[in-house]
């Protein structure tokens, strides 16, 4: 049993007012420092008894008592307090309360939207004997990490209505939307991911005017959130995609000297094939 356990169980209080009013009465003629320690000792008493264990020990070095017999009493006495009260500055909670929300906020790894890997591969590489057709084969995948900037895509649209019935209504779930992938990379100085994209382009709408099959014009797209390599990857999200292409777009400008950066857009194939 602990000290304030055996300090709680040895302490009667008075029930009765007039009990409660005799100590009033008798309070009048002791001293002023034995009326305030019989003041503290009430004090420290209820809190026991009512099971605030802090609240008693920070009414005892509130009270001075012990700064005759520990001169840095008053300090620790004015540090556990300003730790324990609620201030408008944090609030309304205690410093306490606030480091602690601190703590589990400095803990967390957030999402950071400048670390993620893309890797696009073709379901069947280009035959040209071309510097793309190599490129896309072997380390096409790294060069559109290298060379992405931006990515942005909505993984999940469902659409529905919503049914009236009586004074209430119900959603009706329709379909789930096919997503869209808008991708803006760099490119190198030859147009490697241009001409990629164009034999992509080339390989979906023939020249005369027939649709290619699908696995010509397919391609995987793997999207890996808050993680810039397999081997650093700790459980993040990650996105798989099979996708078209469906657009790319050029920004030229001889007012800038900068790097060229151009905008290319595929659309889910369909929405059979999960999103990973």
């Amino acid at each position: 049993m602990g000290l304030f356990d055996n300090v709680a169980n040895s302490i009667v209080l008075p029930k009765s007012a007039g009990a409660i009013a005799a100590i009033g009465q008798a309070k009048k003629y002791l001293p002023p420092r034995l009326g305030a320690l019989v003041n503290t000792g009430l004090g420290v008493g209820n809190k026991l008894l009512s099971g605030d264990l802090g609240g008693a020990a920070l009414s005892v070095l509130d009270s001075g008592l012990l700064a005759n017999y520990f001169p840095r009493v008053d300090g620790l006495a004015a540090l556990a307090a300003y730790w324990a009260t609620p201030t408008p500055l944090l609030g309304g909670i205690t410093p306490a309360e606030a480091k602690a929300i601190f703590d589990e906020c400095s803990a967390t790894r957030y999402a950071k939207k400048n670390l993620f890997l893309i890797e696009i591969t073709d379901l069947m590489p280009s035959s040209m004997d071309s510097l793309v057709s190599k490129l896309m084969i072997g380390d096409g995948a790294s060069m559109f990490n290298l060379f992405a900037t931006e990515v942005n895509y909505s993984p999940w649209t469902i659409t529905g209505d919503k049914m009236r019935i009586g004074s209430a209504s119900i959603d009706s779930v329709h379909s789930l939307e096919s997503v869209d992938l808008r991708l803006t990379t760099m490119d190198d100085s030859v147009g490697t991911l241009k001409k990629w994209f164009e034999s992509k382009a080339a390989a979906a709408t023939k020249r005369d005017g027939c649709v290619g099959v699908p696995i010509e014009y397919l391609v995987k797209i793997r999207i890996l959130h808050s993680f810039i390599t397999d081997a650093s990857n700790r459980g993040g999200y990650e996105s798989v995609l099979y996708m078209r292409p469906a657009s790319i777009e050029f920004d030229l400008s001889r007012r800038d000297d900068t790097v060229q950066e151009i905008q290319m857009t595929f659309s889910q194939f369909d929405s059979f094939f999960p999103v990973a």
